[in-house]
């Protein structure tokens, strides 16, 4: 690194303004320079619908490029398509010269981990990939929508991701769990270093509208919660299920379901069919306030398989159902701040859901763990602090790369 007033680094994310805004998570832009440390953040999107450049915060630029640029691109070949990408490679490192980049850091192991290979490897700085999934069990829940596709093919995607980490400097799995997986397939252990999401645990703790069901005209209904994207990753068909199987019996329930997906229409149809449909309320995605509110005041959280809607959820203390399922239990002690059900056992689901309805002292109790166990492991002090020092680790080695 140089000597400047500190390192700088730029992401590439397969994702886009609109992408973010739209899920109400546009927040996690501004979690990206680890609460000062960089004092330079370039986002590069290499999928955008136009041609884009925003200034996000003083220190963070956003750039949007989009194969909308390419003249006639819709009557090309798929394979020609990669002209556009051969294009954000050369932009890339353009922005890291420009910038004087320290780190490219790709949020993918595909097409966006190639360009951060190609343009890492030109300008001569450490290329760092994250991993937020596993792809091939993602693939086998959902083979249509679970996991990227190259060339028309997960097979080919496969193969393009282990080519990636292969090469990448340094590996960040957001769990155990996930660099498990991978050194299980291959992949060098020595490349990974864990790098846990951490949540504002001030917003999460933070007061509510005392109002706020009554506002909405649930003032009577025990909410059940689901936050989250709409798709067969996420189990949404067991959670309505379970919701099913338990709501003649607990005739006060409303079952809350929060957010967007390619299940969304389909659900929706469900939920129209079923003879609970007054009780079911698909509500679309909601701001960071509105679900601090819907899980400040329902009986419990349907988490199946998550990652930040779980930590959040416990973070606001609501009891918690999940699925017994990959990082989960690195946060979840089931009985404790939790109950865990096998992967798709909605049998056991529903037992949780009843045993949480019916003891409200004791779903009282599992929250308030909940919700010291999120503080303990994933406070935002914390965890930034590991992730400056791993990027302090990165740029020791530097000279190694």
């Amino acid at each position: 690194m140089n000597h400047k007033e500190g390192p700088s680094i730029l992401f590439i994310v397969p994702a886009t303004l609109a992408a973010l805004r739209a899920k109400g998570v546009e927040h996690l832009l501004h979690q990206r320079d680890e609460g000062g440390y960089f004092k330079q953040v370039i986002t590069v999107h290499p999928n955008a619908e136009a041609e884009h450049v925003e200034q996000v915060s003083p220190n963070h630029t956003v750039y949007e490029f989009s194969i909308n640029s390419l003249r006639g691109w819709n009557r090309l070949p798929k394979w020609c398509v990669m002209a556009h990408y051969r294009r954000v490679k050369r932009k890339v490192l353009e922005l890291i010269r420009e910038y004087d980049i320290d780190f490219v850091r790709s949020n993918s192991p595909f097409l966006e981990g190639m360009i951060a290979l190609y343009a890492g490897r030109k300008a001569h700085i450490p290329v760092v990939v994250s991993l937020h999934a596993d792809y091939m069990f993602q693939h086998k829940l959902d083979p249509e929508y679970g996991a990227p596709r190259f060339l028309g093919s997960y097979f080919w995607s496969d193969h393009l991701s282990r080519y990636v980490l292969k090469r990448a400097d340094q590996i960040f799995p957001i769990s155990q769990y996930l660099a498990d997986r991978y050194i299980n397939r291959g992949i060098p252990s020595d490349k990974f270093r864990v790098f846990r999401h951490y949540i504002d645990a001030e917003f999460w703790q933070s007061k509510t509208d005392p109002r706020w069901k009554s506002n909405l005209g649930w003032e009577n209904d025990r909410l059940l919660a689901c936050v989250g994207r709409l798709s067969r990753q996420k189990y949404v068909y067991d959670v309505l299920k379970t919701f099913e199987g338990i709501a003649e019996d607990f005739p006060d329930t409303r079952l809350v379901m929060v957010g967007d997906g390619e299940e969304r229409q389909a659900i929706m149809r469900l939920a129209e069919e079923s003879r609970w449909k007054e009780r079911i309320s698909l509500v679309g995605p909601w701001p960071k306030h509105a679900i601090l509110a819907l899980y400040r005041n329902s009986e419990l959280a349907f988490c199946m398989l998550a990652g930040f809607s779980l930590l959040e959820a416990m973070a606001a203390s609501a009891p918690v159902v999940c699925y017994d399922v990959e990082w989960h239990r690195e946060v979840v002690e089931h009985g404790v701040n939790a109950l865990m059900a096998p992967m798709g056992d909605t049998d056991s689901l529903q037992k949780h859901v009843r045993l949480l309805l019916c003891d409200p002292r004791r779903a009282q109790e599992m929250g308030e763990s909940a919700r010291k166990t999120v503080l303990a492991k994933h406070s935002r002090e914390l965890v930034v602090a590991q992730h400056v020092r791993i990027y302090e680790d990165v740029l020791r080695d530097l000279p190694q790369i």
